[in-house]
């Protein structure tokens, strides 16, 4: 548990830093870990997203819900 921890926030940090190539490694390495975690597919996604959006200089890592 403590490893998926450390990956997770490694994660995390890639992802609000606008580096997907790490973000993508630390989720790769952290699905292997923990096969069935919801979340990775779901960050996959975001990042796959984040990929074919050009970042700008007011790039926030925020996320916005559209539906409830």
């Amino acid at each position: 548990m403590h490893e998926e921890l450390r990956i997770w926030a490694q994660a995390l940090r890639a992802c609000r830093s606008g580096n997907w190539d790490l973000a993508e490694v630390n989720l790769h390495d952290l699905q292997r870990l923990a096969p069935g975690c919801m979340l990775c597919p779901m960050y996959a996604d975001r990042v796959r997203n984040a990929r074919s959006t050009p970042m700008t200089a007011d790039w926030e890592p925020v996320t916005v819900f559209d539906e409830k």
